[in-house]
């Protein structure tokens, strides 16, 4: 027979794609024929876009195997553990300058301690203490090769940080401490709006100052900027845990 010609070809698609001259046609034809995956499904179902899906696979990228369990497990709240991340890193970033903090990013220290409390108070408070707990002692795992074998358990958690000197158990004894903390804080949050408002009145003295505030820390609700004096009060009054003064110390 031959090959067939551009005209039966076109003849073909035609029969099989009715409007295939439309400018969309390919585009109905893949949305009757794609299998629909569990995280469409579930951004519909939410009345949500299919960026909730994007988001959550973005997630996935460089997590960890028990975190990523966790991510697939509740996608919606990982969302919001992501959330609470972003302020917990905008907290630190403007509450604790560089300049007065030359140690800000070594792990044991105070504003670390500080991160992972805000960060676990600003996750319980968007998804309940249950599940920030699963999160939190996930990221606390171990990466995906070092389940594969390279290191003992011993030889993880006796690794030494150069930055610090503390080993990685050390590390991970204080943050699971920290994040305990900063779930306990969350159980303090008022319930309402309009209690969380009055509290601040009460901490900052007017409303131009609880406003300045909230301006100083972009994208804060009201109920952030409580959980970050509560936290910020555990801090001060030492009931967080750092066990790396600085390198004078």
């Amino acid at each position: 027979g031959g090959l067939p010609t551009k005209e039966i070809i076109s003849q073909g698609n035609k029969r099989e794609n009715p409007n295939y001259q439309e400018k969309d046609w390919w585009l109905e034809k893949i949305n009757q024929e794609k299998v629909e995956s569990p995280l469409e499904r579930l951004a519909e179902e939410e009345g949500a876009s299919l960026d909730i899906a994007r988001g959550v696979l973005g997630l996935l990228t460089g997590a960890k195997a028990a975190e990523a369990d966790l991510i697939l497990q509740y996608p919606l709240d990982a969302l919001q553990v992501r959330e609470a991340k972003n302020k917990a890193e905008l907290a630190k970033a403007i509450a604790f300058p560089q300049e007065e903090n030359p140690d800000k990013e070594v792990d044991g220290s105070r504003v670390n301690a500080f991160l992972h409390a805000f960060w676990n108070a600003g996750m319980a408070y968007r998804i309940g203490t249950e599940k920030t707990e699963k999160f939190a002692t996930a990221h606390e795992t171990y990466t995906q090769d070092q389940y594969e074998g390279r290191w003992t358990k011993e030889e993880i958690l006796n690794k030494i940080d150069p930055d610090s000197g503390l080993t990685t158990g050390q590390n991970v004894e204080m943050d699971m401490y920290n994040n305990g903390i900063g779930r306990q804080i969350a159980e303090k949050m008022p319930e309402t709006e309009e209690q969380i408002h009055q509290q601040l009145l009460y901490r900052y003295g007017s409303e131009e100052e609880v406003a300045q505030e909230l301006e100083r820390f972009p994208g804060f609700s009201q109920a952030d900027l409580l959980l970050f004096v509560y936290t910020k009060d555990a801090l001060e009054a030492g009931q967080l845990m750092w066990l790396y003064e600085g390198k004078d110390a």
